[in-house]
């Protein structure tokens, strides 16, 4: 092989290299493009939201549709922390919340329901959920907001009914009624 071979051979080695790790770095990037617009959806689905940019930027602050799932459910959870105990009925009540919502067992956002079934959250965290609400409001259609606001209400109050549903009380105590309350006006502008 003469010299202008060797260097032919060489120049197709290098350009075989450099485009082989080209494809890679574009696969990687149709592979996150994927993965987000995967996200998206499932956001989307788990949250009601159906705001391309809205989505885009939940699932860029690394939202996981199964972490939002849970959050999604701490009115639920103050609810029935509501009055500092926890009642069997408010337990089903919520599991079947959440598996409504799609919460399966084996994700990470069931595992973090589960524990706070066992023990209450801390406060702070619900002030982070009203927090939340306050900033997705502006990013929401009003049709959208009122969809979140009536799904989030309607499964607050069916486990704040839950304990008394038993008796044909259909009864929410003082301390249900004020998260409610408070759950609604989340909500408003």
């Amino acid at each position: 092989m003469d010299g202008r071979d060797l260097l032919h051979s060489r120049g197709r080695a290098l350009e075989t290299a450099f485009f082989a790790k080209v494809d890679q770095q574009l696969l990687q990037q149709l592979k996150e493009k994927l993965e987000q617009e995967n996200r998206q959806k499932a956001l989307a689905e788990v949250t009601g939201i159906r705001d391309p940019e809205v989505l885009e930027h939940l699932a860029q602050l690394g939202a996981e549709p199964e972490t939002l799932i849970a959050f999604t459910l701490i009115p639920v959870i103050a609810v029935a922390w509501a009055d500092g105990k926890l009642e069997k009925k408010e337990v089903v009540a919520i599991l079947d919340v959440a598996h409504e919502a799609g919460l399966d067992e084996r994700t990470p956002g069931r595992r973090l329901l589960e524990h706070w079934l066992e023990e209450p959250p801390p406060r702070e965290l619900y002030e982070t959920w009203f927090d939340y609400i306050e900033a997705l409001k502006p990013l929401m259609r009003p049709e959208e907001l009122r969809e979140l606001r009536d799904g989030i209400l309607e499964h607050t109050e069916w486990v704040a009914k839950s304990c008394g549903a038993t008796l044909g009380l259909n009864a929410i105590s003082h301390s249900e009624k004020k998260v409610l309350k408070r759950v609604r006006e989340a909500f408003e502008s």
